[in-house]
Parts: structure tokens; C-alpha cells; sequence
């Protein structure tokens, strides 16, 4: 057998990369994971959320910490983002595989194994904010908190390098396959980042398949769900449109210009640290999966409101808006 020297150093370097980003671990896991869901604890209470996204996993998140508060349950969450559940107190057992979810349904009582969900179909509208729906459905009753939750270690924090500090984090768009009638004009976000890019640095989230603005630092499909919680974290504040990275924003207490236009409403999902910009239309909100042209309540909201709005949340001068009076409802 003929040792060969440049496939062992690819596979070395390949390694120390994975070891320095903190991943080598988490692919690890996933590969032993589905022989060890069997072998597991069972928990008193698992929340499989096969159908959500980041964002809705995050609400389970959410729904764990109010039955956390009343009751001292055994807590599984399934989900395809367990990382967002590292070192929750809230949360003692956070999995993946598809063989476990399969172990959870299988061993558990029916209503020990719950998916709560906030929307069935097309059009259907959530009658109450979404957090509330959610833990209704696992028979929470009272006052909840309408946030999210994360909880990133100092390491973590400080892995964030000091130029990406006190920036503006930005979106330009959010997933297609979901909810197209959430998405706000490129060019508008475009519009949006040169009138900041000369006093602020600007970073850009989200995957490569949001349109990439210019004048920005390029972050798209290059950080873990983690390491984007901790640009959050350090940020002035966030812009972009109802999804994933706005439950992540709200989880490190950082405070966001949130476009809402009228998909949705902010009562039904947003936060009320947030400045939440909709559109009035006499279609909204519509909850329509299917895509809107002309999207009236999008076209309807200008780059210069959301400029107005931005540096009046970062120069921490809010009662200004009163007096910009934009053709759209700020909210929160």
C-alpha cells in the first residue's frame, strides 16, 4: 500500500478546520446519534417539531420555558436545529434523528408526545400571537412571556471579532418556500445599507440564496446558527422581515426593525421591543402562500421610513417617530 502524503494532509487540514470552527463535534454526534435515540432517557414531556423551521423551533424553545416554570417536567425537544438548545436549562434532552422522534411516538403516551402548531393551510389566520397559540396546546394556561430563548457561553460571545461589533445586521430576503408575500424589494434593502454603510458596519445574514448587498460584510451560509446568535448579540440593532432571524434577535435581547408589510400581523408574531412597520391594506393580514403581484403592502413602505426608523432606534431618539408620521402603522 503506497502512503499518500497529500491525502492525509487534505483530510489534516480539513480536521484542524472543523476542530477550530467547533463543528467536528456536531458532525460527530449526528452520525452516532440515530444508533444511541434508542438507548436514551425517555423524557415526561417531548415536543417533536418535524414541521418548523428555525424560527418556530425556537418557540418550542419558548413553550418549555413556561412549562419550566410550572412544573418540573423531564423536556425533550425534536427538532432539525438542536443546536439552538445547547445549554438550555429549560430543555434536557435535545435531538435530531428521525429514529428518535420515531422512539418518542412509539414509547410515549399521546399526549406525552405533542407537535403543537399555529397554522394548518393556506389562509388560515392565528386568532392570538403565535406564542400563546403554541403553548395553549400543551395546556398552558396564565401569563406567558412573548420572547424567545438562547443561551450562548462567553466563549461563544467573544468569538465574534471586534469589527463585527455595534453593527447594523441585515436581511434581504426570507425562505421562498414559505411565505413569499413576507419578502420586502432588494433594491429598498439596498437603499437602506448605503444610507448607513459610511457610519456603520453593516453585516449581511442569511443564505446565498438571499440577493447579496453591496457595502456589506458577506456572512451568508457562513456562520452556525449559534455564531449568527452572537452577531445578533453584539448589534445595534437588526433589519429584515418576520422569520428565523427575528425570533433569533429577540432570544439575545437585541431589538429589530422588522418590515412586516401585511402577510401577517405584529400581534400575531411580534415583539413589542421591536419596531414592527406594516402596510395597511384591505387584504391584510392574508396569510396567502401563494405569491401576490402587485404586493400592494409591500410596494407601499419606502426605503427612506425604514432609514427614519433605523436611526431613530440606534441614536435611542424613539419619540422622534412620532413626528416622521411615514405613510405606514409602527407598532411596538
Amino acid at each position: 500500500m503506497i502512503f499518500n502524503l497529500q491525502w492525509f494532509l487534505d483530510k489534516r487540514r480539513r480536521l484542524m478546520y472543523y476542530y477550530r470552527r467547533g463543528e467536528l463535534s456536531d458532525k460527530v454526534s449526528r452520525k452516532i446519534d440515530p444508533f444511541i435515540s434508542r438507548f436514551r432517557q425517555l423524557p415526561e414531556l417531548a415536543l417533536i417539531a418535524d414541521w418548523a423551521g428555525m424560527g418556530d423551533a425556537l418557540m418550542y424553545a419558548t413553550v418549555a420555558h413556561e412549562l419550566k416554570k410550572r412544573t418540573p417536567l423531564i423536556i425533550e425537544i425534536n427538532s432539525s436545529y438542536p443546536e439552538l438548545f445547547k445549554g438550555n436549562p429549560d430543555i434536557d434532552i435535545a435531538s435530531s434523528a428521525r429514529e428518535r422522534r420515531a422512539v418518542l411516538l412509539e414509547r410515549l403516551p399521546k399526549n406525552k408526545a405533542i407537535s403543537p402548531k399555529y397554522w394548518v393551510r393556506d389562509g388560515y389566520q392565528p386568532n392570538n400571537h403565535i406564542l400563546k397559540i403554541l403553548c395553549a396546546q400543551v395546556g398552558i394556561t396564565g401569563e406567558i412571556g412573548l420572547r424567545t430563548y438562547i443561551h450562548l457561553t462567553k466563549r461563544e460571545l467573544e468569538q465574534v471579532p471586534s469589527f463585527m461589533r455595534n453593527c447594523l445586521a441585515i436581511q434581504s430576503q426570507g425562505k421562498l418556500t414559505w411565505g413569499i408575500n413576507k419578502n420586502w424589494h432588494p433594491d429598498k434593502f439596498q437603499q437602506v445599507v448605503d444610507h448607513f454603510k459610511r457610519n456603520f458596519t453593516i453585516v449581511q445574514l442569511g443564505t446565498s440564496d438571499d440577493p447579496l448587498l453591496s457595502g456589506c460584510i458577506d456572512m451568508r451560509d457562513k456562520t452556525s446558527l449559534r455564531f449568527a446568535a452572537a452577531i445578533l448579540f453584539w448589534a445595534r440593532c437588526f433589519v429584515g422581515q418576520v422569520g428565523g432571524l427575528m425570533h433569533l434577535a429577540r432570544a439575545v435581547d437585541t431589538r429589530s426593525v422588522i418590515i412586516y408589510g401585511g402577510f401577517e400581523a405584529p400581534w400575531q408574531s411580534g415583539y413589542e421591543v421591536n419596531l414592527n412597520i406594516t402596510s395597511k391594506a384591505d387584504c391584510s393580514p392574508c396569510w396567502k402562500m401563494q405569491e401576490c403581484f402587485p404586493r400592494v403592502c409591500m410596494d407601499n413602505i419606502s426605503s427612506q421610513v425604514i432609514i427614519d426608523v433605523v436611526e431613530s432606534l440606534v441614536c435611542g431618539e424613539i419619540e422622534k417617530l412620532r413626528e416622521l408620521n411615514p405613510p405606514v402603522s409602527i407598532n411596538g
